[in-house]
């Protein structure tokens, strides 16, 4: 196709010639018209497929294989760039030839992310708008996937923080999708003293859980003593809601819980500290008890 098109422009009659000028004014000229050309195509290929949407990976590929095309493009356009001035392409393809082995070696780690990034679209671990955990080498980040793009992802973080990591790191990484499934379990473990009744207990956050049209019936919700602490009894509620539900619920049924026992006199421990201020002999000494907050009881 290059060389069809510079036979078409540049090849003159035989014994005519085209000085170099010529060949800079028609280069430069198909160079503004095919940027031009290139930028007007990439705004109708992205309102045509969407991309500006929210909704599914569908917006990743759109996205992923807008930056690819874009890029093909502009290749093209240079390659054409260079027949047009007369440019020895099959020299020059042995230039690019090494200079693609030289970056190649240099841009290692990028090649690996662009690499990542189509495995990632392939796979579809995880969606646009999906809620991911990813647990990595260099630490974990959780948030909102916003995109999924040739070298990077992004994640909006529940503190409404704009991450952006590496696909090479999110596919070597644990990623946990909090998103794929419609319902979130929800532990709550509350401590209580070891002279509380137990099934009083369990009694009152059963019947908070039972209050809560948000918590489903269905897996049933569970409450049990989890743990027999050094200090006190740790009791466990295990109950399941929406997706959509989790957090409200998540902050809402604690709440609710340190109010019903409150309500009920149920005692939920804290560590007590004592310091003891010697004056004189051992059988005179004065005692100051300074009490301290914390979720322990000795």
């Amino acid at each position: 196709m290059g060389a069809s098109l510079h036979q078409w422009l540049i090849e003159t009659p035989e014994g005519a010639s085209m000085n170099l000028l010529t060949r800079i004014i028609i280069a430069l000229i198909l160079l503004i018209v095919g940027k031009y050309l290139i930028k007007l195509f990439m705004r109708i290929f992205r309102r045509a497929s969407g991309i500006k949407s929210q909704v599914g990976i569908d917006v990743s590929v759109k996205t992923f294989v807008a930056a690819a095309l874009n890029l093909v493009l502009n290749i093209v356009l240079v390659v054409f760039f260079l027949l047009i001035l007369g440019v020895d392409m099959t020299s020059m393809a042995t230039v690019i030839s090494s200079a693609t082995v030289a970056i190649g070696l240099s841009l290692q780690d990028l090649i690996s992310a662009v690499a990542s990034g189509v495995v990632l679209l392939r796979s579809k671990h995880f969606r646009t708008g999906d809620y991911i955990r990813i647990d990595s080498s260099n630490g974990t980040c959780e948030g909102t996937v916003s995109s999924v793009g040739l070298i990077a992802s992004t994640l909006e973080t529940f503190e409404n923080q704009h991450v952006v990591i590496p696909n090479n790191q999110v596919l070597q990484g644990v990623v946990t999708n909090y998103s794929t499934n419609p319902t979130r379990r929800l532990t709550v473990d509350i401590d209580v003293d070891y002279s509380t009744d137990v099934k009083q207990c369990k009694k009152v956050m059963q019947d908070v859980i039972a209050s809560d049209k948000r918590i489903l019936k269905n897996p049933t919700p569970i409450v049990a003593v989890y743990n027999l602490a050094e200090f006190s009894i740790t009791m466990r509620a295990i109950c399941y809601t929406k997706r959509v539900d989790y957090w409200d619920v998540f902050y809402d049924i604690r709440e609710k819980m340190l109010l019903a026992y409150r309500a009920n006199d149920i005692s939920i421990p804290f560590k007590r500290i004592v310091i003891e201020n010697y004056q004189g002999s051992d059988a005179q000494h004065a005692a100051i008890k300074l009490v301290e907050k914390d979720n322990n009881s000795k």
